[in-house]
């Protein structure tokens, strides 16, 4: 019986898929502790009955009671899983119970109530959950298990050390079903297993750490073999597969078609003429910040309006459909790590982030093509706006109009160069952070009123990096005295900034930088990394 699915006979009969074939296994070798196993299954099979589906939460419960075949209007967006293969391995033994009466067991969730490991030297070891007072153990030898391929190592692998709760979202997991079966002389265990994918509508940053990134590409290059990996699965392939020549002939070059009316820009008060590349990538920025250029803003003057995507746009060209274990449609994006019964979700998620990575080649004018950006795109009223990204915001920030320009100490003064030679016009300020520009609370508030009256404030990663311990809130300490004192806190966390520019991006790739996590805590609305260097040795520094 698959694992997870309705106990019905009716409905197992009905469903359109055939049952997984038990395969052609020997006898177990010592029936002892499979007995004591069977009668601790049995022991249970009342309690997983009733609270099986409680344990997995009442989303997932209605999941499992789907009907046998479901129309395509009639999937589930929000499913918690895709079913993605099931197998069914059966050991079959003489046994030395005597009794007229067949006796059957099913735990439909076995993971409540056992651990699995398995280890291909080893064979399966299932052993129950509560040591303490059960010591009911079984392990099913590599000879017992019989002939596997390398889809059924990869689903027993992941059933390893499951926890009683579904892992989290995005991840692979092997939900299991035992079944045993009781005659007169013989005892009978089926392990059913079901691999499951768990959906995600996030791309969350955990998906993309090695360990969890190398599982994803072997089961992808054995259950999905039409969709195309981001590296073999094998890693020491890995170096010779996805080179930045590699990353550059796979970019997206848009055509002429694509921004037509971005061939006659004019940025006001810049003092530069744009090459039509150039309009180009600045139309890319305004559609990525959710306005574009357009010569008619309806009072017939040329200007910047909301960004409407084309209505036959497909979602994502890097979501391929695939069917999962019931034949049902389901999307997959190696490049996410996720899979989805509607990428939209993903389409839309994206259109709320506001920014980007500008990357181009020393010398192409990424530096004059932000200034044209900065020139074209204010920030409009408040009211209509999407809210300030500031995920250790404590207080709601006050919204300014100015860019805040990060850039590597000796690139500083080509900012103040450039800026004051092809956008004159601008209020251009260098912030130098806290210890300088605020040593005390009344110049602390006079820096915020200076920010708010700028067009574009200026600052370096080492000025960023002293001022971590002013930007992020230490954790919480019972004093016995109370603080008489306002902790200083730096004015960058003290505004909702309209745009942040992080220049050479490649500076802050760790991630764990104090440059880095001030980075991710000042509150933005468009957010933008600036570098020729997107990757360095291999496509894999996409992940950084």
């Amino acid at each position: 019986m698959p694992p997870g699915r309705s106990t019905s006979k009716a409905t197992r009969s009905s469903r359109s898929q055939p049952p997984p074939q038990a395969a052609s296994i020997p006898p177990f070798q010592d029936v002892g502790p499979l007995i004591d196993f069977i009668d601790h299954l049995l022991s249970i099979a009342h309690d997983d009955s009733d609270e099986s589906n409680k344990s997995l939460g009442k989303e997932r419960s209605e999941q499992d009671e789907r009907p046998a075949k479901r129309s395509k209007s009639d999937c589930h967006v929000d499913d918690p899983y895709i079913p993605v293969s099931r197998r069914s391995l059966a050991v079959t033994k003489s046994s030395s119970r005597r009794g007229s009466v067949a006796e059957e067991a099913t735990s439909r969730n076995a993971i409540r109530f056992f651990d699995f490991v398995y280890r291909e030297n080893d064979g399966l070891t299932i052993t129950a959950r509560d040591r303490r007072r059960v010591n009911a153990k079984v392990t099913l030898t590599p000879n017992e298990l019989g002939p596997l391929d390398a889809k059924d190592v990869l689903m027993l692998k992941a059933a390893n050390k499951i926890g009683p709760d579904p892992p989290e979202p995005g991840r692979f997991w092997t939900s299991v079903c035992l079944e045993v079966r009781l005659t007169e002389g013989q005892a009978t265990l089926a392990v059913n297993l079901e691999l499951r994918w768990n959906t995600n509508i996030s791309v969350d940053g955990s998906l993309h750490l090695e360990p969890q990134r190398e599982l994803r590409q072997h089961m992808l290059a054995a259950f999905f073999p039409g969709i195309p990996l981001d590296r073999p699965p094998d890693r020491r392939g890995a170096e010779q597969f996805g080179s930045p020549q590699d990353f550059y002939e796979a970019a997206h070059v848009p055509s002429k078609s694509e921004y037509g009316e971005i061939e006659s820009m004019r940025v006001p008060a810049l003092t530069a003429n744009l090459f039509p590349f150039q309009r180009r990538a600045v139309g890319w920025l305004l559609h990525r910040e959710g306005a574009q250029w357009t010569t008619n803003c309806g009072n017939g003057n040329p200007g910047v309006i909301p960004y409407q995507p084309p209505s036959d746009q497909q979602a994502f060209m890097h979501f391929i459909r695939t069917v999962d274990a019931d034949g049902e449609s389901c999307f997959v994006s190696s490049l996410f790590g996720v899979v989805t019964r509607d990428p939209a979700v993903f389409e839309a998620n994206e259109r709320a982030i506001r920014g980007g990575i500008l990357s181009e080649e020393m010398g192409l004018g990424k530096t004059v093509e932000t200034i044209s950006l900065i020139l074209l795109h204010r920030r409009p009223p408040v009211s209509t706006l999407s809210p300030a990204v500031s995920p250790s915001a404590t207080q709601v920030p006050r919204p300014i109009g100015a860019t805040l320009i990060v850039t590597p100490p000796a690139l500083r003064s080509q900012w103040i160069s450039e800026l004051k030679q092809h956008a004159p016009g601008f209020k251009v300020m260098v912030y130098e952070g806290m210890r300088k520009s605020c040593p005390d609370e009344a110049s602390e508030a006079a820096m915020v009123e200076k920010f708010a009256v700028h067009d574009v404030v200026i600052t370096t990663y080492g000025d960023l990096r002293s001022e971590l311990h002013f930007a992020v809130e230490p954790p919480q300490r019972n004093l016995r005295g109370e603080r008489k004192r306002p902790r200083p806190r730096s004015p960058l966390v003290q505004l909702s900034w309209w745009r942040v520019c992080l220049d050479e991006a490649q500076e802050i790739e760790s991630g764990v930088s104090n440059a880095a996590t001030i980075v991710r805590v000042v509150p933005r609305v468009n957010a933008w990394g600036v570098t020729g260097t997107p990757v360095k040795d291999d496509i894999q520094g996409k992940y950084s």
